[in-house]
């Protein structure tokens, strides 16, 4: 990983682009702590480094994530 890609924050918009999820679901990772990141204000700053680890996390576990309203399956990438 470069060390930009290291450094860059995501917004909640580009978040879900990248895991194909509704902000509903998206925001219940952040607030359970699942994807670590952080807060100014309001605004929500997400490591990009974070959401890679929890893909990944998830891949190999062949995961299945809860959230409120929706079951959400991860299947292994191999």
């Amino acid at each position: 990983m470069e060390e930009n890609e290291k450094l860059k924050l995501l917004t909640i918009e580009e978040m879900c682009d990248i895991l194909q999820v509704g902000r509903n679901c998206a925001y219940e990772l952040l607030q359970s702590g699942q994807i670590k990141a952080f807060r100014i204000g309001r605004v929500w700053k997400i490591p990009y480094q974070n959401v890679r680890k929890f893909i990944f996390e998830m891949a190999n576990q062949n995961a299945v994530i809860e959230t409120s309203k929706q079951k959400i399956k991860v299947i292994s990438l191999c």
